[in-house]
């Protein structure tokens, strides 16, 4: 934990990697606890999040809630956006453009079901009729 004074204003930066995704940065503790300075002043506590530009896989899959091979599979279909490519090892994703094709993506008009889930369903129908 970083814990400094800035005109007045007591900012601690906390890494709490199970409440927040380690996509997003958390600074401060209390947003209703007030902290005093050297010359008496109060000051409220902000609570403000923080979110890198661009994000590493695991990072952008952190971002959307789930898991990193479906995000990994995500990058597969043609509205997911291109990543930005750094170098030979590092590709990022833009979080803004992340944000913005996961709401604007096409949805499908019904729940998609798992194939495996589809045709164990159609056994179990076929063999209901033929008892």
């Amino acid at each position: 934990m970083q814990q400094s004074t800035t005109s007045g204003h007591d900012v601690r930066q906390t890494a709490n990697t199970q409440a927040v995704p380690s996509a997003t940065r958390v600074f401060s503790t209390s947003p209703s606890a007030t902290a005093t300075d050297s010359g008496g002043t109060k000051a409220k506590r902000v609570a403000v999040l923080i979110t890198p530009a661009l994000l590493t896989d695991r990072e952008g899959a952190a971002l959307l809630n789930i898991g990193l091979r479906g995000f990994l599979a995500l990058q597969n279909e043609a509205w997911f956006p291109a990543p930005v490519i750094l170098s030979a090892r590092a590709k990022r994703h833009v979080t803004s453009e992340l944000l913005a094709a996961v709401v604007n993506r096409p949805r499908p008009k019904r729940a998609i079901e798992p194939s495996q889930l589809a045709a164990g369903k159609a056994s179990a129908k076929r063999s209901q009729v033929a008892a």
